[in-house]
C-alpha cells in the first residue's frame, strides 16, 4: 500500500524513517491519503495554476511593462543563471516571488507541517508569449518526493483548471545532474490560442525542484527546449 500511495500522490515515506503506511491504523491511512494528495497535487498544481492565472490576467499590461525586452533569438540575451540551488540558461531574468510562495504555504493547510519551505522564481518574454518559473520545494526530513506522482498531479490539476478533465500529455524519465527527473509536455488552447505547458521535476533527498514553462508562441519552442536541456541541480 505504501508504494501505491506514493506512486499516485507525489511523495512517499522514506523507508529509513518511520513505519510503513500499511502498518498504520485505518484513521492514520486516511490522513496519509489526504496529506499525500495535498503534497503531490496541491503543491505543484498551485504553482502551475497561479502562474497561469497571473499570466492570463496580465496579458495586455505586460507588453507595456517590457517594451525593451531583449530578443530571445539574440545570443547576447542568453545567460547562465543560478536560482534556488539550480542553474539554467535563459534569455531573461527570473524574479523572486515570495508573496506567491507564502500563499502556497498558507493554502497547504494540514500538509503545511510536512513542508519546510517553498521558493518561487519567475520571468517572462514579451506580452506573455513565454513564461518560465523555477521553484524549489523542501519537505521535512523523511518525506521523499515521488516524481511520477508529482508530474501527474501537476498536469492533471492545471488541465482541470482549464476545463480539461482528461488531459493527454507525454511524460519521460531523464537524468539531471545524475539525479532522477521527469518531464511532461501538455498542449491545449486558452482564449483560442495554442498553449504548451512543460513541467520538469527533479529531486535530491527531501528537496524537489520544479521547472515550469508556459508557451503561447510556437515559434519560440526551440527556446523552451534549450532552457529545459540546460537545467542542472547544483552541488549541495
Amino acid at each position: 500500500m505504501a508504494k501505491k500511495l506514493g506512486e499516485s500522490c507525489g511523495f512517499e515515506k522514506d523507508p529509513v524513517h518511520g513505519a510503513a503506511m500499511s502498518d498504520a491504523p485505518a484513521s492514520s491511512k486516511e490522513k496519509v491519503i489526504t496529506c499525500c494528495l495535498g503534497l503531490g497535487l496541491l503543491v505543484l498544481a498551485f504553482a502551475v495554476v497561479v502562474g497561469l492565472g497571473l499570466w492570463t490576467s496580465s496579458r495586455s499590461s505586460t507588453a507595456a511593462k517590457t517594451p525593451d525586452a531583449p530578443s530571445v533569438s539574440s545570443e547576447e540575451a542568453w545567460q547562465r543563471r543560478e536560482v534556488v540551488g539550480a542553474a539554467l540558461d535563459i534569455p531573461f531574468k527570473l524574479e523572486n516571488r515570495p508573496d506567491t510562495a507564502r500563499r502556497l504555504m498558507s493554502a497547504a493547510n494540514e500538509v503545511k507541517p510536512m513542508l519546510e519551505s517553498v521558493s518561487m522564481w519567475e520571468g517572462e518574454q514579451g506580452a506573455n508569449k513565454l513564461r518560465v518559473g523555477l521553484n524549489r520545494i523542501e519537505y521535512k526530513a523523511g518525506i521523499v518526493p515521488n516524481l511520477d506522482g508529482a508530474i501527474r498531479g501537476a498536469i492533471s490539476n492545471s488541465a482541470a483548471k482549464l476545463g480539461d478533465t482528461d488531459p493527454k500529455y507525454s511524460a519521460t524519465a531523464l537524468r539531471i545532474s545524475n539525479l532522477d527527473a521527469r518531464k511532461a509536455v501538455y498542449h491545449t488552447k486558452i482564449q483560442g490560442a495554442d498553449l504548451r505547458i512543460d513541467v520538469v521535476v527533479v529531486a535530491r533527498g527531501s528537496t524537489m525542484w520544479q521547472l515550469q514553462i508556459f508557451l503561447m508562441d510556437p515559434t519560440l519552442a526551440p527556446v523552451v527546449d534549450r532552457v529545459v536541456a540546460s537545467l542542472e541541480v547544483l552541488p549541495p
